[in-house]
């Protein structure tokens, strides 16, 4: 596919280390063993914390009464507690034992980030403060984006749903929200309409007025600016509403999680978009856990007068999309128990070579290896490369069944005709 070398998105790299497996559960207690071995921070914490009587200030008070979470954790000085909830949820992510050995990260995330933040304060809690800065950065903690990380925990815990929020309330507490460009925290989210197959007038929140064309599908919002066509935006409609077909228990997720896609185009790149000012990707990027939206060239869809039917960026960035917002969510072994297998094998095989279905030349072995789900997405659901040896559905399920198997658990397998026929140029 002459437009697949281009994505070179990373598939399990999260923007930001999240948290471990079974270390961080002997982590945490070492450090408030360390903690409350010091006589003279107790008496610090405890005096901080305490107004005459005996009594809780409101700020803690209020915070245990958010959740059951927060009711019986103990008050510890504030830098160490947020070192703790930075250090423990970096150190299970950088341990995970998912990730490939050239360095791709691999893993369950969001789930993981939830469980050792819902751990973690239900043993422990900051003193009150205004506001402080424990990892010496431009950003700061103030008690009140403590309390929107409370919240979605609290949320979270008892809802069973919301994990991206937990996940992106601890990445502004991790000073994260000036680091990373198109970060969730500092958009506005675009409400959710059902709009049918039609192009209505974008509801757009402030700072992202760019974007003037509005649509929805199976969860997911769909914008672009002026210049894009409708048709195009109704292109996208119609690749997500395919590909997310088999799976309609996904919908609703996406949805809360706020999953948009931002077209941009005609002869333009992502720096075209208001999130995005400081890049330059021409095909797309995917939407990460923390990302405000996932991005894809217009002008390489397929639609009336703009025939193109050798990939879609679109289906490519949501495989990524899917793997990164609700798979993390969900938390789905399955898949990050069997994907860099699959793809190891595949090309120790010569099933899946360089160049040829893979990425470009020198391409490192972990980027290779993360865009095998993407590109084998697009194969499976276009299914139009007969001659590639997975590039289509029947091909991939004669050659590689255990591959087949994985593709077929979340997308449709029924027939589809990518362009339409009669689609022209």
């Amino acid at each position: 596919m002459k437009k697949l070398p281009i994505f070179l998105i990373l598939l399990l790299a999260l923007p930001f280390c999240t948290v471990g497996d079974e270390s961080s559960n002997s982590s945490i207690n070492e450090d408030l063993e360390s903690t409350s071995g010091s006589s003279e921070k107790d008496t610090k914490t405890e005096d901080s914390q305490f107004k005459s009587g005996g009594e809780e200030s409101n700020k803690i008070s209020n915070l245990r009464d958010k959740c059951e979470i927060f009711a019986e954790s103990k008050v510890i000085e504030s830098d160490e507690y947020f070192f703790i909830l930075g250090d423990d949820i970096d150190e299970r992510h950088r341990q995970s034992k998912y990730s490939h050995p050239s360095g791709a990260q691999n893993g369950p995330f969001q789930t993981w980030t939830f469980e050792d933040a819902l751990r973690i304060s239900s043993e422990v809690i900051p003193e009150e403060f205004d506001k402080i800065n424990p990892f010496e950065n431009d950003v700061g903690i103030t008690w009140e984006k403590f309390e929107a990380f409370a919240d979605a925990l609290c949320f979270a815990y008892e809802n069973e749903t919301g994990l991206r929020n937990v996940t992106i309330a601890h990445a502004e507490l991790m000073g994260r929200s000036s680091e990373i460009m198109g970060f969730a925290g500092n958009w506005e989210n675009f409400p959710y309409i059902e709009t049918g197959a039609e192009v209505i007038e974008s509801p757009s929140p402030s700072g992202l007025e760019f974007y003037t064309k509005y649509t929805t599908v199976s969860g997911v919002i769909i914008v672009a600016g002026p210049d894009v066509p409708d048709e195009a935006v109704l292109s996208a409609r119609r690749s997500l509403e395919y590909q997310l077909s088999a799976r309609p228990d996904f919908h609703q997720l996406l949805q809360e999680s706020n999953v948009r896609v931002s077209l941009f185009g005609p002869d333009s790149d992502t720096s075209q978009l208001p999130e995005y000012k400081d890049t330059s990707e021409i095909g797309g990027f995917a939407m990460m856990s923390i990302d405000a939206s996932m991005t894809a060239n217009a002008d390489w869809l397929c639609y009336e007068g703009n025939r193109d039917d050798e990939g879609d960026p679109v289906i490519h960035e949501m495989a990524h999309t899917l793997n990164h917002v609700v798979f993390e969510a969900i938390n789905e072994l399955y898949f990050y128990e069997n994907i860099y297998k699959l793809a190891e094998e595949a090309l120790e095989n010569g099933d899946w070579e360089e160049g040829a279905q893979a990425i470009a030349d020198g391409v490192p072995l972990g980027d290779m290896i993360g865009e095998f789900f993407a590109i084998n997405t697009e194969n499976f659901i276009i299914s139009n490369s007969p001659d590639l040896k997975y590039g289509t559905r029947e091909n991939i399920k004669k050659y590689n069944p255990a591959m087949y198997e994985l593709y077929a658990r979340y997308y449709p397998t029924e027939p589809w005709s990518y362009c339409n026929d009669g689609v022209e140029r």
